[in-house]
């Protein structure tokens, strides 16, 4: 549990809290500079064990931040590999004093680990006993993800629980307020742009150095002050008065609601209270505020809000490829990248008092493509041939196969039925999950054919085509309509596939007894 009798509890400075497996498979106990440590090294580790998967970014994007906050201000190179001198330049940045770094500090005028001073504790009503709780997850319904799915939670829950809400969360309700890196109280705060490797070392070290060289541009364009504030927990708040851009650091790591951990009965406990005001005025600035990860609406003047359908293959299109979104400062490639590379891209979007899905993506991007990316006439093709790709994805479904799928309402006597449509919405939902998996590798592998788009089209045809056959086996129509349906379902969609794409019936139509295009499954 940590030192208890000078009033500091769980250091994360000086107690291996954290657990990283290695790449030796063992899981051991490290500090937060020996988390930084490993990470600035050669050795590729594994992963975190006890992080959730909506808490990976979190945590990632503040390891990226302090790193960069603590080598700006100590004025190093690069990232050393000896947890001592990460331990210095942390210590440093809050001029030697422990409280700051820790998880629980008894004294509430004095700053703890992502929790502000709190000289008014008796305000601080609300005691949640586990960390989910504290959590950004809506968990209260038991159904994608179960409430209190840890059994005994220790420190670094609670450490990963507290990064997540501070750094990540929207409008929660009345009297709370939301960060400043997302577009409103319903936004999300996405992370999207390329990286070297799956891993999380090397990726690391490339956005630590990015984000160092971006130091200057954000200061410029946002207001931000290079002696700011950077770790916004340490300074007292009376929750009524707000920070402005022009306060902060361009790296700045925010707090955004009021939370203090205490001991209760031998384990942490969390007491949180309302506020009058966002910790960080940035309202007006719809999310545009510099964040590393986040694309802005170049359009639209503001930051990614990711809806409920997630990165569909139009959405990476219109943020990989064709430009209608700015990158954030680690997004777009940098000096030093490799060649070949991967596009990720993440968020956790949330609802009406509900969580709408955490979305993640990831696209290898072939060194060939990365070339087309960089030079201009060579992108302006491959923007051409992704939005025409996106429009023929388009064009079939809704104006053949969900037609085709349409001729089943009414094969049941009720042209209203809300099951058949349903059924049909289910497998309009198929032909964009299957066409999803196929857009990218195809427009890839198409791009040494100058993006003849007749292959995909063909492509496209067979994908509805499967879809097609699975929906009339297994629709729910009365037998005496059934084939009547078949065959107005068949007519429709054959119809338009034929003017859609001919020469994906070149072959059955020369060969009356060659079998027709086989659906892909």
């Amino acid at each position: 549990m940590g030192d208890m009798s000078e009033g500091t509890h769980h250091d994360l400075l000086a107690e291996p809290l954290i657990g990283l497996r290695a790449a030796d498979g063992v899981v051991r106990g490290h500090s937060l500079p020996g988390v930084l440590a490993a990470l600035s090294g050669d050795d590729i580790f594994g992963d975190f064990p006890a992080l959730q998967a909506h808490q990976q970014h979190p945590w990632y994007a503040l390891l990226v931040q302090l790193a960069a906050i603590a080598l700006h201000r100590a004025g190093a190179d690069g990232p050393p590999t000896e947890a001592s001198t990460w331990a210095e330049h942390l210590r440093a940045l809050t001029d030697g004093r422990r409280e700051p770094w820790c998880l629980v500090v008894d004294d509430p005028r004095q700053p703890a680990f992502l929790q502000a001073p709190a000289p008014d504790l008796a305000q601080f009503k609300s005691d949640l006993s586990h960390p989910d709780e504290l959590d950004i997850l809506v968990t209260s319904k038991n159904h994608d993800v179960k409430a209190l799915r840890i059994g005994d939670p220790r420190p670094e829950h609670w450490l990963y629980a507290l990064v997540a809400l501070q750094t990540m969360q929207g409008y929660p309700g009345r009297g709370y307020y939301g960060i400043a890196r997302m577009n409103g109280g319903s936004g999300n705060r996405p992370a999207v742009g390329h990286q070297p490797s799956l891993g999380w070392a090397a990726r690391f070290r490339r956005d630590v150095a990015g984000l160092r060289a971006a130091r200057e541009p954000l200061i410029d364009t946002y207001g931000y002050r290079d002696d700011g504030l950077a770790l916004v927990w340490d300074r007292a708040w009376d929750r009524a008065s707000s920070l402005s851009l022009s306060d902060l650091d361009p790296f700045f790591v925010e707090v955004c609601q009021a939370i203090r951990l205490a001991h209760r009965d031998g384990a942490i406990a969390a007491r949180k209270t309302t506020q009058e005001a966002p910790r960080v005025d940035a309202k007006a600035q719809s999310g545009r505020v510099g964040d590393p990860w986040t694309p802005i609406d170049i359009a639209a003047e503001k930051s990614l809000t990711l809806s409920a359908a997630g990165f569909t293959y139009g959405k990476i299109v219109d943020l990989l490829v064709t430009g209608a979104y700015e990158m954030g400062p680690l997004g777009g490639r940098l000096e030093g990248d490799a060649d070949g590379s991967w596009f990720s891209a993440w968020a956790l979007v949330r609802g009406q008092g509900k969580t709408e899905g955490m979305h993640r993506r990831r696209i290898p991007i072939p060194p060939a493509v990365r070339g087309l990316l960089t030079r201009p006439d060579a992108r302006a093709r491959l923007i051409t041939a992704a939005k025409k790709r996106v429009d023929a994805a388009g064009e079939m479904r809704k104006r053949i196969l969900g037609p085709a799928l349409g001729r089943l309402r009414g094969a049941d006597g009720d042209s209203k039925s809300q099951v058949i449509a349903q059924f049909a919405g289910q497998r309009l939902a198929r032909f964009e999950s299957r066409v999803d998996d196929a857009f990218f590798p195809a427009l890839w592998a198409d791009a040494e054919d100058a993006f003849d788009e007749t292959p995909w089209r063909a492509r496209l045809v067979k994908i509805a085509e499967g879809v097609l056959r699975e929906a009339l086996d297994a629709a729910p129509l009365p037998a005496a309509r059934r084939y009547r349906a078949i065959a107005a379902a068949e007519g429709r969609f054959y119809g338009g596939a034929r003017k859609f794409c001919p020469s994906a019936f070149a072959k059955a139509d020369a060969d009356p007894d060659d079998e027709e295009v086989a659906a892909d499954g």
